[in-house]
């Protein structure tokens, strides 16, 4: 175990930066590839993982007694960022464009629609604010009452209980429920970081090998929830296995600087080159000589265009939007 929180203090940065590379992917119009691209989305796990770990350790040098000044990092962090650019892209699609919807309008922008619809439009942003609101909690009754180590795995037997029961429309945001476990392991990690836990590296690589063909079973069988539990292991795996590569160190560490303004950024960003760009840009190309054979792939090619030319254009906004915020903000 000790490799995992090692490689969590050398590479955090690093591994957010990969994740969210993976994460864009996943969120693109590129071919599934049998279904292997929908795995992709472990990218937001490997980001709680690491995010549950370091906020514990954030916490923890605030001596647990400023509580409120841990709380102030956490929101400055996440806050400024979403209202900052999503008060201006709801305006646009609920206001100017969806017929001045003030509903949907200030549900979305305040996180309400999450919560209480089950809205997905950035539910990472809540689920993320929710999850830091209750660490210090969690921490606090880890002190007093070490069973609460097992809360996550509570959670776990819940949530896959009413999801194979069918049931699970009736949780109020699910997404929040479907990735608080991974969290609160992170949490755990840093709480027992002193504890001498060995971990069998081949025992765990047979169990995320395990993990990742029972991903793609759910997933055909639509157990999203069970499919998201099943990331738990690989995530783990990914963190214990991951080496420094030169090459890679300055890519991922570059992204991962700006990973979550990527996240702000990415999904909006898609949907305006494929709506006010790829039939411009598809025709073009169709029309010149001796392409007139992908005629009969026109949707797809816009797609396609749509995914590749999104993933490089946000990370030079997320990065420009990145620097905005520390000069004006942070």
């Amino acid at each position: 175990m000790q490799r995992v929180i090692d490689n969590i203090y050398l590479y955090k940065t690093e591994m957010m930066g990969f994740a969210i590379l993976i994460l864009m992917i996943f969120h693109s119009a590129i071919p599934t590839f049998y279904g292997l691209k929908n795995l992709l989305e472990i990218g937001v796990d490997i980001f709680l993982f690491l995010g549950g770990f370091t906020c514990a350790l954030s916490y923890n040098k605030t001596k647990a007694c400023n509580i409120m000044g841990y709380y102030k990092k956490r929101l400055w962090r996440i806050f400024p960022p979403y209202i900052i650019l999503y008060t201006i892209i709801y305006a646009i699609e609920f206001l100017f464009k969806g017929n001045w919807n003030w509903l949907k309008f200030w549900g979305e922008l305040t996180m309400w629609d999450n919560l209480v619809h089950n809205s997905i439009n950035m539910w990472y942003v809540p689920a993320v604010l929710l999850m830091y609101l209750l660490l210090p909690a969690y921490i606090y009754s880890y002190h007093k009452w070490k069973f609460v180590i097992w809360f996550p795995f509570i959670v776990i037997l819940f949530v896959s209980y009413i999801s194979i029961m069918g049931n699970i429309s009736f949780l109020p945001f699910s997404m929040f429920w479907a990735r608080l476990p991974i969290f609160l392991l992170g949490i755990n990690l840093f709480l027992l970081q002193k504890n001498e836990i060995r971990l069998n590296n081949n025992l765990l690589l047979l169990i995320a090998l395990l993990a990742f063909f029972a991903c793609w079973i759910f997933e055909g069988l639509r157990l999203l929830e069970l499919k998201r539990f099943c990331y738990i292991p690989i995530v783990l795996a990914f963190v214990n296995f991951y080496d420094e590569n030169k090459m890679c160190k300055q890519i991922f560490s570059w992204v991962g600087i700006s990973s979550y303004e990527n996240y702000l950024m990415h999904g909006y960003l898609l949907k305006l080159l494929y709506d006010y760009t790829a039939v411009s840009v598809v025709s073009f190309v169709i029309s010149l000589p001796y392409m007139q054979f992908l005629c009969g792939y026109r949707l797809g090619l816009e797609a396609l265009y749509a995914s590749i030319v999104s993933i490089p254009m946000t990370l030079f906004l997320a990065k420009l939007y990145n620097s905005f915020l520390l000069k004006c903000i942070k």
